[in-house]
């Protein structure tokens, strides 16, 4: 079932930058002026990811699930997929399948960038 690696890049995009930073970033008693350009560089890099449309879908989907990791020993593991289910059926997700391949490529790399943080 899968994809060609090209059509996985910009979900890979996606997910590397959700997790790199997990949110716009806690500034709280840093310098006024270099939390400025902190912020302005969040949002430059918000601005050079493109979600192509037909990801859009998956996109929303994993941030919704954006809570329900599941964790090991080492952290995290991966998504908790009766969770996942779940939220695709809320969503009323019309190819799940298709779907649920995008979420494993924003799944796989959010993992690969979360553990290469440690």
């Amino acid at each position: 079932m899968g994809q060609p690696g090209g059509r996985a890049k910009k979900l890979q995009d996606v997910a590397r930058l959700i997790y790199s930073r997990g949110g716009e970033p806690d500034l709280e008693g840093v310098d006024p002026v270099v939390a400025e350009q902190i912020r302005n560089d969040y949002k430059t890099r918000q601005e050079e990811i493109e979600v192509w449309p037909e990801n859009h879908e998956a996109v929303a989907i994993f941030s919704q699930c954006a809570t329900q990791w599941r964790f090991g020993m080492a952290g995290p593991t991966g998504l908790d997929y009766t969770a996942v289910e779940t939220v695709m059926r809320l969503n009323e997700v019309k190819n799940p399948s298709d779907c649920l391949w995008r979420l494993q490529v924003l799944e796989g790399q959010a993992l690969t960038t979360i553990n290469a943080s440690r």
